[in-house]
């Protein structure tokens, strides 16, 4: 119907590197909104912080598809 799709691509909201910027900013002000006196020098060490990410945006590459781009061409 549509012809042959030669190019597919998702959008997302953010790249990876400004999503997991963005979570640890979310994570240190949770740490020192419970805890105001935390180090948060070496936060990724921390325990929670492997929950954290579970449960916030990993084991998944990316974040939130907002788009689909695909590329039809035909023939005629």
């Amino acid at each position: 119907m549509y012809g042959i799709r030669v190019f597919e691509i998702a959008v997302y909201r953010k790249d990876p590197e400004k999503l997991v910027d963005d979570l640890d900013k979310v994570y240190v002000n949770g740490l020192l909104r419970t805890s105001p006196f935390f180090d948060v020098s070496n936060f990724k060490n921390n325990r929670s912080y492997e929950y954290f990410g579970e449960r916030h945006g990993n084991p998944y590459p990316y974040n939130q598809i907002v788009g689909w781009i695909v590329l039809w061409v035909r023939n005629d």
